[in-house]
């Protein structure tokens, strides 16, 4: 469950030369879902009603009973989300189902029929998805809180490796640091789980080292969702020096992934006068009390190059938005979810600790 005691895509990574907006599905996979959701809020009653005689009709194959069991490639953020975890087989029949019965792009030109399609919705049969839509949501439903790190892993987790490998590290500039709002987990622990301790780390294997690390939500216990506590840290959305926020995001102690928010484009920051505000950005952290026990804050900035500094002089012709400007990240020293808890610890927020 998520504890709310504060007011609380080849894949589509974010990655500072890809922040785009370019998360979404491919439009007419997207186009078929949407269709498909909004059926079922006006066909439920329809459907339960029809239900008795259905019963008595010869039972018929499911033509996605048996699909590959290898994945098509895709762009679809949300599919790439929901073909993993505990949704999984729901989902493939809700994706197979949607693609075969793919809605036509309408021609430039072609008559308006909403008006008759609204007339005739009465006597439309359901939406040939709508039977695999519904399992589907009541799956997701019941494990909001472990597909919101699934979709946290999938979306941010490589491209946040490659921006920190091409990116310039700094520290926060004093008064600049994130503001991070510990009361939701002083909460928790003080009157919901007094109990709590520090989760144990897992132990060291070389040979898993080795291999690529992988998130822990795929360690998770999938027989029901994983609690969760959410705080707020707020970000500022300029740095000293013209530096503009393109993103902040928030990791654990291995460095999964447990926050993200966007701030500007870097291609947006390059073209608009930078001028240092004092304006801010929240971000949403997930933390797990069974595996969490730090939390590192960390944002983008977008930095615009001046050409006058470059060893090569440049026209505007010759300009593209990777030699323009330039990304600087800035981290926390970690923040030790035993210390924060005790509502008299003093914290220093750019250290992230007592």
């Amino acid at each position: 469950m998520t504890v709310s005691l504060s007011t609380c895509s080849s894949t589509n990574h974010y990655s500072h030369q890809q922040h785009d907006g370019s998360f979404g599905w491919s439009p007419i996979i997207g186009l078929g879902l949407m269709a498909t959701v909004a059926a079922a809020t006006t066909s439920t009653t329809s459907t339960m009603m029809r239900g008795r005689c259905d019963a008595a009709e010869e039972v018929v194959e499911d033509p996605y009973d048996n699909l590959p069991e290898k994945d098509e490639p895709t762009h679809c953020s949300i599919c790439l989300t929901y073909r993993q975890g505990p949704c999984r087989p729901y989902w493939r029949k809700v994706e197979a189902c949607t693609k075969d019965n793919e809605l036509p792009e309408r021609k430039e030109g072609e008559k308006d029929d909403a008006d008759d399609d609204d007339d005739n919705a009465e006597n439309n049969p359901d939406p040939p998805c709508l039977k695999y839509m519904m399992p589907w949501i009541d799956c997701a439903s019941g494990y909001r809180n472990l597909y919101a790190l699934i979709e946290m892993d999938t979306n941010y987790t490589e491209g946040i490796q490659d921006l920190e490998s091409t990116s310039k590290g700094f520290c926060w500039a004093p008064g600049k640091e994130p503001k991070v709002d510990w009361q939701p987990w002083q909460d928790y622990v003080e009157l919901l789980n007094p109990e709590w301790k520090v989760p144990r780390s897992s132990p060291k294997n070389d040979q898993q080292e080795q291999q690529q690390r992988q998130h822990f939500w795929k360690s998770l216990d999938h027989s029901e969702d994983p609690e969760i506590v959410q705080v707020e840290a707020t970000v500022a959305t300029t740095m000293v020096g013209g530096g503009v926020l393109e993103c902040a995001y928030a990791v654990d102690q291995n460095g999964d992934v447990i926050g993200f928010a966007y701030g500007t484009k870097p291609s947006e920051a390059a073209k608009g006068e930078i001028k240092e505000t004092s304006e801010t950005t929240t971000m949403t952290i997930r933390l797990v009390p069974s595996r969490t026990r730090q939390v590192v804050l960390a944002a983008a900035y977008t930095y615009v190059v001046d050409d006058s500094k470059k060893k090569k002089p440049t026209t505007s012709s010759e300009k593209s938005d990777d030699d323009a400007v330039e990304s600087h990240v800035y981290k926390s020293r970690p923040f030790h979810l035993v210390m924060v808890a005790d509502r008299k610890t003093k914290i220093n927020i750019a250290r992230g600790a007592a």
